[in-house]
């Protein structure tokens, strides 16, 4: 990408791959360690809502994190109710 010619039709596209592959990334390792007891579930919400503040509220990508949210934190939380 650094080396792509600011004026490519495609940069945008290669921009947005990589910053969604660097956020998955990201979003799993995080899940992971919270998972195993490494680091507390604040830490993943405030994952989500640090990328949140990036978005636009009326987005589909911002309701989306704000479920992805809720819905990490039940499975969390049901994960460390388990034996």
């Amino acid at each position: 990408i650094a080396g792509m010619d600011p004026s490519d039709p495609q940069l945008v596209d290669w921009q947005n791959r990589l910053n969604q592959a660097v956020f998955s990334v990201a979003e799993d390792q995080l899940t992971y360690e919270v998972k195993i007891g490494k680091k507390p579930v604040s830490s993943l919400i405030a994952f989500y809502k640090n990328y949140q503040k990036g978005l636009n509220p009326g987005s589909a990508e911002w309701r989306q994190i704000d479920l992805d949210i809720r819905i990490k934190l039940d499975e969390l939380h049901q994960i460390r109710r388990q034996p």
